[in-house]
């Protein structure tokens, strides 16, 4: 916006009246309504934990070998096509994962990884998990740029609380 701003004041004092640079900037802030949080991710203020495995001994989810995200009111979690692409896909992963990756296979190691969370941190048998994520359980594509499509899955801690989001 700098650049833009400099470049605007330089053309008025020109005496050249382009209002571009007004129109640029404000035209993401109509697309604020269409993003997942109803436009308050500019405004919002996001405090998260990103679970590290040596402090999970003892707890209930020890058993997790994925990351897990945390905010004050959800539990995140992250699936990918190939959770660990280099290492999949070999030499020339860094190419193939372009043609190999697909929202479809994200879809399904998130699903995987959101179960096992279910069954693991809350008890719930594996028909139990499934119903719960059928109702309470939101899954979006997540953006990533390195061609490994992303799919993240959230749940809020207020259904295993018993408490108002």
């Amino acid at each position: 916006w700098l650049i833009a701003g400099v470049g605007a004041v330089r053309r008025l004092l020109a005496g050249q009246r382009d209002f571009t640079f007004l129109l640029l900037a404000a035209v993401p802030f109509g697309l604020l309504g269409l993003q997942t949080y109803g436009g308050e991710l500019l405004l919002r203020t996001f405090q998260l934990i990103l679970h590290k495995k040596a402090d999970l001994v003892g707890t209930s989810m020890e058993s997790l070998d994925y990351p897990l995200l945390e905010t004050q009111t959800e539990y995140v979690l992250h699936g990918f096509s190939f959770p660990n692409y280099l290492e999949q896909l070999g030499a020339k992963a860094q190419s193939e994962i372009y043609g190999k990756s697909s929202v479809d296979l994200a879809l399904k190691d998130a699903f995987r990884k959101m179960r096992r969370f279910l069954m693991t941190t809350q008890g719930l048998t594996e028909d139990e998990a499934i119903s719960l994520m059928s109702v309470a359980v939101d899954f979006g594509v997540t953006q990533v740029v390195d061609g490994n499509w992303g799919v993240h899955a959230v749940v809020k801690k207020a259904i295993f609380t018993g408490t108002e989001d």
